[in-house]
C-alpha cells in the first residue's frame, strides 16, 4: 500500500512514524529487508533524522521515525522509485497492514 494523499499542512517539519509488524516466519528477511531501506534513507537529503527502532522485546516488530524539511520532500520522498520497490517487496512479510501517521510538531 502507497502514501495516501496529505490534508493541508503548513510547510515546516513533516514528521512519519510508521509501526511495522513483520510476520515471526519472516523476520530476519524482514528485518534485512527495513536495514537496507534504512541505509539508504540515511543518504536521501530530504529525510532528517531518520530512525529505525526495534520495540522491546519483539524482535518482529519496527517503527521507522522520519523528518521531511516540508511536506512536498515527503510527497516526493513517497514517489521516489527505491521507496515504491521497496514498500511493494516489503508487503508479503508484513504481519499487519503499513501502518504511517503523520503530522507536525506542534511544541514549535
Amino acid at each position: 500500500m502507497l502514501a495516501t494523499a496529505l490534508p493541508a499542512i503548513a510547510e515546516e517539519i513533516l514528521h512519519s512514524v510508521v509501526n511495522i509488524d513483520l510476520m515471526p516466519s519472516k523476520q530476519a528477511d524482514g528485518t534485512r529487508m527495513l536495514t537496507d531501506y534504512f541505509q539508504g534513507v540515511r543518504k536521501e537529503p530530504s529525510v532528517l533524522s531518520p530512525t529505525l527502532v526495534r520495540q522491546s522485546g519483539s524482535l518482529n516488530h519496527f517503527i521507522l521515525i522520519q523528518a521531511f524539511a516540508t511536506r512536498t520532500a515527503y510527497d516526493n520522498h513517497g514517489e521516489a522509485d527505491y521507496v515504491r520497490s521497496f514498500r511493494s517487496a516489503l508487503d508479503p512479510y508484513l504481519g499487519s497492514p503499513w501502518d504511517e501517521r503523520v503530522g507536525d510538531d506542534i511544541t514549535r
